[in-house]
């Protein structure tokens, strides 16, 4: 987690319930799940932004029009698994299961990213797309950014085939 009073960063819990739209029959209750958690951390629901995640290296630049995207307002962000923004109030929400969740801030620019980073957008190099969207559009210097990577599935729970090995291999050999 990323600890500064101006952002506030979080990775639900169990407890929390199931936050995925595509795996729950009541997209009410996920909703209600969303709006628990935006009290809990005492920011807006109507703010929170989410895409619609595909394990691909799309990044999202997500405006101040975008608020309530894909949560509490239709999805504008389809086959995107990165979002960015620097727009002060926004949430970004990203939805893990067994993948990775990246996230980024750029105290300078004000600037915040979130990915999903399953092992084809971490094959895809997403945490470097988001830093090359950010780069761009908001003039992220790189050696000033500050990444985290959250929790995941780990090695004892989860076993790779033959192929993806070799392809991470073929791509990321040293």
């Amino acid at each position: 987690m990323i600890e500064d009073k101006r952002i506030i960063s979080y990775f639900t819990l169990r407890e929390d319930g199931n936050m995925s739209f595509s795996r729950d029959a009541s997209p009410e209750n996920v909703r209600n799940r969303f709006k628990a958690v935006a009290e809990k951390l005492g920011t807006d629901y109507s703010s929170m932004v989410c895409g619609h995640q595909t394990h691909g290296v799309n990044v999202g630049i997500v405006r101040a029009e975008h608020r309530g995207s894909g949560i509490s307002k239709p999805l504008c962000f389809d086959e995107t698994d990165a979002l960015i923004t620097d727009v002060p109030g926004i949430a970004l929400c990203t939805i893990h299961a067994d993948c990775i969740p990246v996230q980024f801030w750029d105290p300078g620019h004000n600037a915040i990213g979130a990915a999903h980073s399953g092992w084809r957008g971490t094959l895809g190099e997403i945490a470097s797309c988001v830093v090359g969207k950010m780069s761009l559009c908001f003039g992220t210097l790189p050696e000033k950014l500050i990444a985290h990577i959250g929790p995941g599935i780990c090695g004892d729970c989860f076993e790779i085939s033959a192929d993806v090995y070799e392809a991470f291999h073929g791509k990321f050999s040293e």
